[in-house]
């Protein structure tokens, strides 16, 4: 793939009290289609964050956004987590909540077919996250024996996004993640995830949203109940 002005890349790398830390970004983005892999290792010590992922996805919502990035995926994307990063957020998606230091190792790779009304992102992920303290410390033993030491966790995702109007847009989105805890325990579970919403422009830094989400989870560990989940959900989302 030769770099033209449709490709962006970012890269650096450090040394980080617990290794090399680093970040590589790649994106190329043809008439139809973008290609995009990331990946990257850092320290996340966020305790009690909302979830990264749910605020890119409010932002991406966004009126003006939608009307700078011009039906491109990828850019509407870069100017949600820029806007995060302005506002002293993390963007970048963990796993699940936490107050330990973990190392996270994240690889990602999509692919999003782009069409006048249509838009399909395919995706796959890897996430590594070990926590990074004293193994010896009773308190981090306790924790470990909760939240677990080292998880890994598997994903992919489909999305169609159809655009109904200039204001409005409907999306359907398919979402499997299996996590495996290799330590301390051996702990294994997979949710697979059915998703749909409606999403208008109300004005121009005002956005309301109303959908319906099916969540099957299934676990080997009798401490965590498998079951079925139906739920509407309704909002709005205003930009001061």
């Amino acid at each position: 793939m030769v770099p033209t002005p449709r490709t962006s890349v970012e890269a650096f790398a450090e040394h980080r009290v617990f290794g090399t830390g680093y970040l590589f970004d790649a994106a190329h983005r043809r008439r139809f289609a973008t290609f995009r892999v990331r990946a990257s290792k850092d320290l996340t010590t966020y305790s009690q964050n909302l979830h990264p992922a749910v605020l890119v996805e409010l932002l991406m919502n966004d009126p003006q956004f939608i009307e700078q990035a011009q039906n491109d995926p990828v850019l509407l994307e870069q100017l949600a987590r820029q806007r995060l990063r302005e506002l002293g957020l993390r963007d970048t998606q963990q796993a699940f909540y936490s107050q330990q230091i973990q190392i996270q190792e994240r690889q990602e790779a999509s692919v999003s077919l782009t069409g006048i009304r249509n838009n399909v992102i395919f995706t796959v992920y890897r996430l590594d996250s070990e926590n990074f303290a004293d193994e010896d410390n009773p308190s981090v033993a306790l924790l470990d024996a909760r939240f677990g030491r080292h998880i890994e966790q598997r994903g992919a995702s489909i999305s169609w996004t159809h655009r109904l109007t200039g204001r409005t847009r409907t999306n359907v989105s398919l979402y499997r993640t299996h996590v495996k805890e290799e330590e301390p325990f051996n702990r294994k579970s997979t949710a697979h995830t059915l998703r749909t919403s409606i999403n208008t422009a109300l004005g121009p830094n005002t956005n309301a949203y109303v959908g319906a989400r099916y969540v099957i989870f299934d676990s080997d560990e009798g401490a965590f109940h498998d079951y079925k989940e139906a739920a509407v959900f309704v909002g709005f989302s205003h930009r001061f």
